[in-house]
């Protein structure tokens, strides 16, 4: 949300294709209804103050089930923040040689405002075209997609393990309300503890 204000604040008029505002001096909560990476900014921020609300003490020990949900939002956390840079917030400047930094305009420099154009071969310094911006690829999906589909298939196992039969062979309560459960279940090995 400070981003957005500062896009606003910031706004470069000698570049505009690098502002994710409109014009200087927009309204920030009209960049973050309006933009793809404002939308999703905040649906981040609800889905952390929810996972950190739930976390607290009390509500553990009094709802355990809005602790166990809230935090299975990670899941929908992670992607939104897949999908949050795909508006192109950050952009990138793609043709430094023919407009090198410090330069504002093509065919001048940022110390001069008049430049002979027989010396503008020969000067590295100065532009020889406008400035062209291309917004960052997304690469969230790149460290986020590995850990979540590997969380996804250990669910699954987890699924499947759970859905085989268990034979209940004997049930016995014992003194001081200590109950003891006897079970079957195939390829399952009980080791102390557990």
């Amino acid at each position: 949300m400070v981003n957005m204000v500062n896009f606003s604040a910031s706004y470069s008029d000698d570049f505009p294709a690098l502002n994710l505002a409109r014009y200087r001096g927009e309204d920030p909560k009209l960049i973050i209804l309006t933009t793809i990476p404002g939308v999703t900014g905040v649906l981040l921020v609800l889905i952390l103050l929810l996972i950190f609300i739930s976390s607290s003490y009390c509500i553990r020990v009094s709802n355990y089930e809005i602790f166990w949900y809230t935090h299975n939002l990670f899941i929908v956390f992670y992607i939104i923040l897949m999908v949050h840079m795909v508006g192109g917030a950050l952009k990138y400047q793609t043709n430094i040689e023919a407009h090198p930094p410090g330069c504002l305009r093509p065919n001048q420099s940022s110390m001069e405002q008049h430049v002979d154009l027989d010396q503008l071969e020969d000067d590295d310094g100065r532009c020889r075209e406008d400035a062209h911006f291309e917004p960052h690829r997304p690469q969230t999906w790149l460290w986020v997609s590995g850990p979540l589909c590997l969380y996804c298939v250990e669910r699954f196992y987890r699924y499947t393990r759970s859905s085989a039969p268990v034979t209940i062979v004997a049930v016995i309560r014992h003194p001081c309300n200590v109950i003891e459960l006897r079970m079957l279940k195939k390829n399952f090995k009980a080791r102390p503890g557990q």
